[in-house]
């Protein structure tokens, strides 16, 4: 945390970081309880294996109980991208995993290179990129509002119902991380730094595309009120350059910039919404009846909405613009409701933060919901195993 900050909050330094690592120590704990509680209820009533598509029992590795909780859904198809890359077609679908954007898995076959188990490296790196999360959370929430809400930031991420994911071999850790990053750079004027990370967010999930809208429209708003853009405009070269980077990466693998655009083509559940009007409202009416995370999925989508309405109210700037698009992209998106397409609203989460953390015990009664909803939602959807 910088020096100014502990100034207009009337706290030390040294009382602010001592502050904070409680915090972090809390965030971890929380996080090692809802683990262990999951292992042994996995382990006192294991729940029977289910049978899946081909193309996720062709993709699956020999796991133990901790991979099994680790390694779900998506997981296969990074691990399968690290070992056979973008252009080996994956039997039962006709898809090459163009869907998954490549930062996240070239960095666990950098791993594999030196010894590391593709799917050991994929845990350890989302377990690095969630530390520095909650760092760059604290200093977002610290930045733009105070200390006590960055702390307050760290936990409510933790505890919301789809934070396990955040463990699993999923780009989603090192997405909120690169997010969150480039959120505090921004606030802070360091625009060179949030080039660097503005050009990794496409690098890292495909809707990270929608930065370079946001960061236009702040441009363009700060130009029409006559406001100082500075070097701002490097964030959003920075923005346009990972989208650059993606399509030569796409073409290079794959043949095509754009593949991402079709990467879902071949699910039926998927192909039948596309050209609609707001697809995921249809997709959400066809699964919310065999799917309970769907259900869970809007309820959380109509309370971010209107937190959105909040934060434009309060604070019309990139990260304003960011959950805007986002918001959008996500009602545009032909996929099944996954309540894990929420965590990278980290502006959102903190408008919720600041209206039910003025009351501590509001707050802790709020983390207590959400964490059991978390083990729920866990146990539900995390432990099946995959058969033939």
């Amino acid at each position: 945390m910088t020096a100014e900050v502990c100034i207009q909050t009337g706290d030390s330094v040294s009382e602010n970081r001592h502050r904070f690592f409680n915090a972090l120590m809390v965030t971890i704990s929380i996080r090692v309880l809802i683990a262990c509680i999951l292992g042994l209820w996995e382990f006192a009533s294991p729940t029977p294996p289910h049978s899946k598509p081909v193309h996720y029992v062709a993709m699956t590795p020999n796991l133990a109980l901790g991979g099994q909780l680790l390694v779900k859904w998506d997981s296969y198809w990074y691990l399968n991208i690290v070992r056979n890359g973008y252009a080996t077609r994956t039997e039962g679908t006709g898809s090459s995993g163009s869907a998954f954007a490549p930062l996240y898995p070239a960095c666990i076959y950098v791993l594999t290179r030196i010894g590391i188990e593709a799917w050991i490296g994929g845990v350890l790196i989302s377990l690095a990129c969630y530390l520095a999360l909650l760092y760059y959370l604290h200093e977002f929430g610290a930045t733009v509002h105070s200390p006590r809400l960055g702390r307050a930031l760290m936990i409510f991420t933790s505890v919301f119902p789809s934070a396990w994911v955040l463990h699993m071999v999923y780009a989603e850790s090192m997405f909120c991380m690169v997010l969150a990053a480039f959120f505090v750079h921004h606030a802070r004027g360091n625009y060179l730094r949030a080039g660097v990370f503005a050009l990794l967010l496409p690098l890292t999930r495909i809707v990270g595309i929608v930065i370079v809208p946001a960061l236009v429209v702040d441009l363009a708003i700060r130009a029409w009120k006559n406001r100082s853009i500075g070097r701002s405009w490097i964030t959003l070269v920075g923005a346009a350059g990972g989208v650059v980077v993606l399509g030569v990466v796409y073409t290079s693998f794959v043949g095509t910039p754009t593949a991402f655009l079709d990467a879902g083509a071949d699910w039926p559940s998927r192909a039948e919404v596309r050209g609609r009007l707001l697809p995921l409202v249809w997709s959400f009416a066809a699964n919310v009846g065999d799917q309970p995370d769907a259900m869970l999925y809007g309820m959380f989508f109509i309370i971010y909405l209107a937190a959105f309405v909040l934060l434009i109210r309060e604070r019309r700037d990139v990260s304003g613009w960011f959950s805007a698009f986002y918001l959008l992209a996500l009602l545009q998106m032909p996929y099944i409701c996954h309540l894990r397409f929420l965590l990278p609203c980290i502006p959102l989460h903190m408008v919720l933060v600041q209206h039910i953390s003025r009351s501590k015990s509001r707050f802790v009664a709020w983390c207590v919901l959400l964490g059991i909803l978390q083990i729920v939602h866990a146990r539900w959807s995390l432990t099946w195993r995959v058969v033939a």
